[in-house]
């Protein structure tokens, strides 16, 4: 089998994490009444057609490690079962198909024989009723017979920018598109006139930016469009070598005004047409502007910059003054005093951040400071000081903060004062959603203790989060098997049922699947099955959820 990098990622179980219940059933019958056609791999992806109501248009790729998906159905971005289909034919493509079955294939055999007139009237006919390929082919068209200069094109990039009111999910991509027609009518043109090249880009840049706000642009489509207008922009200025000091000024207003990160980093990107002497205008201009002290519309972009000529020059004191105007940002400032060794200030900057924010409880300042005393040697300052923040909000996260900044030798005491802590509040009288999260809090805390018969008790106590009874059955599942059991049957299973859905249905009877092959090798199958039928009877109603029940395999 060839290597693909998307089959490392695409595999069935992350297919079932993809799509809901609903799409993987129709998908899997669509797969199997072979409705999918055409799957062709592309270098980090694939393409299919799939046939429901009408032909839809599947791509799926891999994009950052993530898996990005599209298909012409009016679902919009869920991994719709045309999405399913297209990916199971893809992984499982079926070797008892005739050469020539595919339609496809067909299709593209009887268009090469029919001649040329018949085709253009029957290609005209379908734009007729096709808004998507109307558009397309209008700007194949517009391209073709636009005049190759400057106002030509120009007039070609207004063209394909313009929306006419609201583009919606399923004719983005054919509006982006068209722009990309129009941007390589212009990319043609370099090498006679690269000057205009930049230009154009940079109006071409204007159109698109004003047009996004009329766009769904789900799938990024116009992202795409804007780099391909920077790789353009930088092509012609390459060629065209403009006067350093002009393109520092362009590359400025460009960057500084940048709404979706476009033209973001030029000094380097920009480097050796700017040279020494643009690169000094470019940063005097930076600061320039910002020592205007006026609101500007890109301020954090503005703010950014500045951040890089700083760190570029090395510059501690323009840093500490770009991180407390206009306001303090405390964090910041303790990481560039650590960086460059001064823990002193860093101390300082800390505690300032906690005083300044004394109602901000989520850990981050705390445990900051907490982290500079620690470093200064004041060990139980720092423990009293992420203190603060378990006593407000206890969480793990809080609890192993706990831990790492207490002195070893008084750890203990520290740790029964953070689980007394919670039971005081569960003695009290909480909202259930109250209980139940420091319930859970406890069960985690002696999850991480590896004390197992401990968290089971205090799961037996009373109510706990489903992520938690989740991850207590998991891991109690190999020493634990019948309390592990008992946690799917009586806490989970219940919980699932609280709704009436497929999905709710689907878990449930996963969940009850875990149990009885939980439960078999205690030889506690009566048990189960009589608890199975108990189920059925007090569930009779839900007919979907029974006819799970009937289908799946019980140990």
């Amino acid at each position: 089998m060839t290597f693909h990098p998307l089959k490392e990622i695409l595999t069935a179980r992350r297919l079932s994490q993809l799509a809901d219940a609903g799409s993987l059933k129709r998908g899997r019958e669509y797969y199997d009444d072979d409705r999918v056609m055409g799957v062709s791999d592309l270098p980090l992806g694939f393409t299919a057609t799939v046939v429901g109501s009408e032909p839809y248009r599947v791509k799926i790729l891999l994009s950052k490690c993530e898996i990005a998906h599209q298909c012409t159905c009016p679902v919009g971005s869920d991994f719709c079962k045309h999405c399913v289909a297209a990916t199971l034919a893809w992984l499982n493509p079926k070797s008892d198909k005739a050469p020539g079955e595919d339609p496809l294939v067909a299709i593209q055999a009887w268009l090469d024989s029919r001649p040329k007139e018949a085709l253009v009237e029957l290609l005209f006919d379908h734009a007729m009723s096709d808004a998507v390929l109307y558009e397309r082919l209008s700007m194949k068209a517009a391209r073709a017979r636009a005049p190759k200069d400057a106002a030509g094109l120009k007039k070609l990039i207004t063209q394909a920018t313009t929306t006419r009111g609201f583009v919606d999910y399923q004719h983005s991509g054919a509006f982006a598109d068209g722009i990309l027609e129009a941007l390589e009518a212009v990319e043609e043109t370099i090498p006679a006139d690269a000057n205009t090249v930049i230009d154009l880009c940079e109006h071409a840049l204007k159109r698109v930016k004003n047009a996004i706000g009329n766009v769904d642009d789900s799938n990024g489509e116009l992202g795409t469009v804007l780099e391909r207008i920077e790789a353009i922009h930088l092509a012609a200025c390459n060629l065209a070598k403009p006067d350093p000091i002009k393109l520092a000024g362009r590359l400025f207003d460009l960057e500084v005004n940048g709404e979706y990160g476009e033209f973001d980093n030029t000094l380097d990107t920009y480097a050796t047409l700017l040279g020494k002497e643009g690169s000094a205008e470019f940063q005097r201009l930076v600061r320039q502007k910002w020592a205007e002290r006026e609101p500007h519309s890109r301020y954090g972009r503005l703010r950014g910059m500045v951040v890089d000529i700083a760190q570029r020059e090395n510059n501690f004191d323009s840093l500490v003054e770009i991180y407390t105007r206009e306001f303090t940002d405390y964090e910041a400032l303790v990481r560039l005093c650590r960086q460059y060794g001064k823990h002193p200030e860093a101390l300082e900057w800390a505690r300032k951040g906690v005083a300044a924010h004394k109602d901000d409880y989520r850990g981050d300042r705390h445990r900051m400071l907490a982290e500079e005393l620690a470093y200064a040697g004041r060990q139980d300052e720092a423990a009293e000081t992420v203190w603060q923040v378990y006593a407000r909000a206890p969480s793990i996260d809080a609890f192993l903060a706990l831990q790492k900044f207490a002195p070893p030798d008084d750890w203990q005491s520290w740790r029964d004062k953070a689980v007394g802590h919670v039971r005081k509040h569960l003695a009290g009288n909480l909202h259930p959603l109250d209980s139940a999260k420091h319930r859970s809090l406890l069960v985690e805390i002696y999850l991480y203790e590896k004390n197992l018969d401990a968290a089971f008790a205090e799961s037996d106590a009373g109510a706990c989060t489903k992520s938690i009874l989740q991850r207590l059955a998991d891991e109690g599942a190999k020493t634990k098997p019948l309390e592990a059991a008992h946690i799917y049957i009586d806490k989970l299973v219940p919980l699932v049922l609280q709704y009436a859905s497929n999905d709710a249905y689907r878990k449930a009877t996963k969940m009850l699947l875990a149990a009885a092959r939980l439960l078999k090798p205690l030889g506690r199958q009566e048990e189960f099955t009589k608890l199975l039928n108990e189920i059925r009877t007090r569930q009779k109603p839900r007919r979907n959820l029974i006819k799970l029940l009937d289908q799946t395999k019980w140990p």
